[in-house]
């Protein structure tokens, strides 16, 4: 049993969901062997008290770009959230949901296949800069019962099916 988690529904894609923020120092979501220390956020931090409703997007069924992805964003009428709300999302949703592949029914039937026993949210707020200047994003990856929290290079090729969290325009 995964305690009352599981009393919680998990969003599909579309639909919307409210959170509320999680202060924290936005520096925590770089693994300990990146050595945080040297890195910066160049972003907003949410250091007061809101609740903001957001929903899910999947980027298109190909590999992308972190461009692309943003692209695609804004070409859905959305807009990419501050990165810190990735947080908040896994302390309102602490287990990753058991049937993945029911979250995605705008994928087509191969794609999904490919996303069961995977989960990936992302923020596209390329905000995390490394000691050698280059930008990356939070992401969650759903690993059974946990969450693993990091950040992306922009630089990387992205898997299809990548869920977004997006603020509609």
């Amino acid at each position: 049993m995964r305690g009352n988690s599981r009393s919680l529904q998990f969003p599909k894609v579309g639909e919307p969901f409210e959170l509320s923020s999680y202060n924290f120092d936005p520096l925590e979501l770089v693994e300990e062997e990146h050595a945080p220390e040297e890195w910066r956020h160049a972003g907003v931090v949410i250091d007061e008290a809101q609740i903001r409703v957001f929903r899910f997007i999947v980027t298109p069924s190909e590999a992308c770009t972190f461009q692309k992805a943003t692209d695609f964003i804004l070409a859905s009428q959305c807009f990419s959230p501050e990165g810190q709300w990735l947080r908040a999302f896994k302390h309102k949703y602490p287990v990753p949901p058991e049937h993945r592949g029911d979250l995605y029914p705008g994928l087509d039937p191969e794609h999904r296949l490919e996303r069961v026993g995977k989960l990936m949210i992302c923020v596209a707020d390329a905000s995390w800069i490394s000691p050698e200047d280059d930008t990356y994003f939070p992401c969650l990856e759903g690993r059974g019962d946990s969450w693993e929290e990091g950040v992306i290079g922009t630089y990387s090729m992205l898997d299809p099916g990548i869920l977004w969290i997006v603020e509609e325009v």
